[in-house]
């Protein structure tokens, strides 16, 4: 089985916990580590030498190879990147809450659904 290739955005504490436990399964192969952290991308760097690690989250949509976005950011930047990825075709995870309301999550659950 061929791993499926997965862009992150987001690599604080969450984002890290799934990076290890995506190396661990050998099913991910993490193309992109995306943070607008200069320390976060150091750190992504060091963690993931075979990912590209980048600040600018629209290279993760615009890739058609990547298959699946994980949105480990700040809930206030989740109901965007979900606009996103949906419009890009792309599989989503992302870590709870999905938005920074409620107001806004029944807004991403409506793009999913769409």
């Amino acid at each position: 089985m061929n791993p499926i290739k997965i862009g992150m955005i987001g690599f604080g504490r969450m984002g890290g916990f799934y990076l290890e436990q995506m190396q661990k399964s050998g099913r991910w192969e993490v193309a992109y580590i995306c943070d607008v952290s200069a320390e976060s991308r150091e750190e992504a760097r060091r963690l993931a030498p075979q990912a590209q690690v980048i600040a600018d989250e629209q290279i993760i949509f615009d890739d058609p190879e990547v298959a699946v976005v994980g949105l480990f950011a700040l809930a206030d930047s989740r109901l965007s990147q979900i606009g996103k990825a949906v419009a890009a075709g792309k599989h989503i995870i992302a870590e709870k809450p999905i938005a920074d309301s409620v107001e806004r999550e029944w807004q991403a659950v409506s793009l999913v659904e769409k």
